[in-house]
């Protein structure tokens, strides 16, 4: 018994990283797959243009992750790339603000050491997946925001 309350003991602390509501949206969804076209467009002008990274071809987006935050939600930070694990092949993260920025307080995206993107609503904001990041404390309001990965080869 020891054993079942320390995993659950565990588990409650691992979960407090992360406070959002989260959806899922495949690639293969029904009625998604003009997004998901405009999305691999992007993030392939997007690539080529600054980072050249070897990715997948065509452009592999993961599912989209709908998220919302309600005042106290937030994503402490973290890595999206952990090498030798499944998510070893991510290459590229992105976040895109749905919510005016008027609509909530505080919250927001911070890329470390110090980089905090424009909280624009429609902006897309692309980085390494291996940069630690964050999703700021939401104070008061709801903040929607899209997040997905691109793959390619593992880095070497």
């Amino acid at each position: 018994m020891r054993f079942v309350n320390a995993i659950l003991n565990d588990m409650e602390q691992n979960v407090a990283y992360r406070v959002c509501d989260i959806k899922w949206i495949s690639q293969f969804q029904p009625g998604w797959e003009s997004l998901f076209e405009k999305l691999q467009t992007k993030i392939k002008s997007i690539n080529d243009r600054f980072f050249k990274f070897d990715l997948t071809d065509p452009i592999c987006l993961e599912s989209l992750q709908f998220t919302r935050y309600e005042p106290g939600g937030h994503y402490k930070p973290h890595l999206d790339w952990r090498g030798h694990s499944i998510h070893s092949t991510r290459k590229l993260s992105f976040s895109i603000n749905l919510s005016d920025p008027d609509e909530y307080k505080a919250g927001g995206l911070k890329i470390y050491p110090q980089s905090y993107p424009s909280k624009t609503k429609g902006n897309i904001i692309v980085f390494p997946s291996f940069l630690r990041h964050e999703a700021l404390t939401v104070e008061s309001g709801t903040r929607y925001a899209l997040i997905s990965w691109v793959n390619g080869d593992a880095f070497k």
